[in-house]
């Protein structure tokens, strides 16, 4: 196993204490990074830090730990949830974690789950490794490679992306769809400077094909085409600030 980095989340002290014992005696090659004991921390943590490894209780004291799972994103950092209660798992296991522990956390469950995030990491950046000439920009077109086939297209001919678990899909205004094997994290890194927001964790937008921003209830935009794509409540400020500077452009 490789030395891969740890952060933990959980408001209850005796319970961190008692991941990094359990971590030390089974995995010593882990670095743990940092911890934090509720929400405003681990925000501040996960701003500073991008562990490969991350506890994460799903009830903290100032919040909801699915609040922080948003931050994690569409990054390499896998995410093996703790919990008092069972009820968190159906949404846990839906927002791409790794596992989900239930308290009391014991040794064999806690080496079973890092051993798998462990698996995972390792299948990541081996498929990132394969696949660094996928993704080139040129001037304004964009160069994806992927197993079979090449293509050129028009940076502003993208309309959005999608991700889902590593692969970005490429929705093009001519209705195709490309996939390649890159995070939306490194489309979103490549295309910075072009009239494109992350509005989701798993969604990079093309602003120039929004017909309208709803703000209220459950956020979402909707496409000229018709299409909704869902707006994570923690993007709407920056991204209604993004708007606005598009309008002086």
């Amino acid at each position: 196993m490789q030395a891969f980095s740890v952060a933990i989340i959980d408001d209850n002290s005796s319970i961190r204490k008692l991941i990094r014992q359990l971590l030390r005696q089974n995995f010593p090659q882990l670095k743990i990074i940092a911890e934090a004991g509720g929400v405003r921390e681990g925000i501040v943590l996960l701003e500073d830090k991008q562990p490969d490894i991350l506890f994460l209780d799903m009830e903290l004291g100032d919040g909801m730990g699915f609040e922080l799972l948003e931050m994690v994103g569409e990054s390499s950092t896998r995410v093996i949830v703790i919990s008092a209660f069972e009820s968190y798992a159906y949404h846990a296991i839906h927002a791409d974690i790794t596992d989900y522990l239930l308290k009391p956390i014991s040794a064999p469950d806690l080496r079973l789950a890092v051993l798998k995030a462990s698996k995972q990491l390792e299948q990541q950046r081996q498929k990132e490794k394969e696949g660094e000439a996928e993704l080139e920009l040129s001037d304004d077109r964009l160069v994806l490679r992927t197993a079979t086939s090449f293509h050129l297209i028009v940076v502003d001919d993208i309309v959005y992306c999608h991700s889902e678990a590593g692969y970005s899909t490429f929705f093009l205004k001519d209705e195709r769809k490309i996939v390649i094997s890159k995070t939306l994290k490194a489309v979103e890194e490549i295309l910075n400077g072009f009239l494109f927001f992350r509005i989701h964790k798993s969604y990079l937008l093309n602003c120039r094909y929004m017909q309208s921003f709803h703000k209220t209830g459950e956020m979402y935009i909707v496409l000229s085409s018709g299409e909704r794509l869902p707006v994570a409540s923690r993007k709407k400020e920056a991204f209604t600030l993004f708007l606005l500077k598009m309008r002086n452009l």
